[in-house]
């Protein structure tokens, strides 16, 4: 007899290779491993997958930027970062004759932060560890199986079934994404990176000044379970 599984609900902005780790999650079945059916729900905008993350029961867990999740906290929604994903992959483009940071004087740049994170109602964390801890192995799994370079080619194969691109191109950001460590290594929060962030978010007076406490928006004790339950802990 079939063991059940746990079937959960994560909402994505959109499809793009930012979320390879989890379609390489999906299809090698490392979710599938810890027990889990993840069904992607594509959300199309991040103000709204903070809005239904916020009343509950249509995602159990988003993929979201860390800067919207702080700002949620800040306006007293019961959220909580799990799980670091990305980091900042945007360059600066500018006029050709601007070769250094230093003549963008007044203009913020923040040099490392956390990017996109994962997302759940600490309410819901608390009631549901299991699939929780078990959805943060499978990425970590398929995160160190991603940047294993002799994956490189079945990674390319598999980010073309989700996203509209050549296998050339598949295999071009497989290539840029790894040599720059884009995704989080081990999916761990970027605690210096959100640091940052905070720093510039008061600094753009996007969040009140004061005491900025980086366990109020990021609770790891799920992560650290998952972590000590793959090292056999």
């Amino acid at each position: 007899m079939a063991l059940s599984l746990w079937q959960l609900k994560v909402g994505i902005v959109s499809h793009s290779a930012i979320n390879w780790p989890m379609y390489i999650a999906i299809e090698k079945e490392f979710f599938a491993r810890q027990g889990l059916k993840v069904e992607m729900r594509v959300t199309g905008s991040p103000i709204e997958q903070l809005v239904a993350m916020k009343k509950g029961g249509v995602y159990d867990i988003g993929h979201s930027a860390a800067d919207d999740i702080i700002q949620a906290v800040h306006e007293g929604w019961d959220l909580c970062m799990v799980m670091g994903l990305n980091s900042s992959y945007f360059s600066v483009v500018t006029n050709p004759d601007i070769s250094n940071y230093r003549y963008l004087n007044g203009v913020h740049f923040i040099p490392e932060y956390q990017g996109e994170v994962a997302v759940v109602q600490r309410e819901w964390a608390h009631t549901y560890t299991e699939p929780l801890v078990g959805y943060i192995k499978g990425y970590i799994l398929a995160t160190d199986w991603l940047y294993d370079p002799g994956n490189r080619q079945e990674a390319a194969a598999i980010l073309c079934r989700y996203i509209i691109c050549s296998r050339e191109e598949a295999e071009m950001n497989y290539q840029y994404y790894t040599e720059k460590r884009i995704f989080n290594t081990k999916a761990k929060v970027n605690f210096d990176g959100l640091h940052n962030l905070l720093k510039a978010m008061v600094e753009l007076g996007e969040i009140p000044a004061g005491r900025q406490t980086l366990e109020n928006y990021v609770d790891e004790s799920f992560y650290h379970l998952a972590l000590d339950q793959l090292e056999g802990r």
